[in-house]
């Protein structure tokens, strides 16, 4: 059976919240803390880093629908008060799609 893995990167502020919010959507999924994250801001052009955490989720064929992910990420951008946040999926043969949401 082929699968997808989904790579939500957003930023580390309200964990237990955020793992929450996660559930609400997928029975199973893998929180990686402790990143760091650089997005370089459009309108002063200054760097800014910041704590960033990972949500991988393994999709099975059967739900590989895009729905649930982008809902959950347009509540990850409200909880965190973010303007997006950035999916990388991954097939099992390795291609690689990336998108903000």
């Amino acid at each position: 059976m082929t699968t997808k893995t989904i790579n939500i990167y957003t930023a580390d502020l309200k964990r237990q919240k955020l793992a929450r919010l996660v559930s609400r959507y997928f029975d199973g999924f893998t929180i990686y803390p402790d990143l760091l994250g650089g997005w370089r801001n459009p309108e002063t052009g200054e760097l800014i880093i910041e704590k960033a955490l990972k949500i991988e989720i393994i999709d099975p064929p059967l739900f590989n629908n895009a729905k649930p992910v982008e809902r959950l990420c347009k509540d990850i951008k409200i909880l965190n008060s973010q303007s997006a946040v950035l999916v990388v999926e991954i097939s099992a043969d390795g291609t690689t799609q990336t998108k903000t949401i």
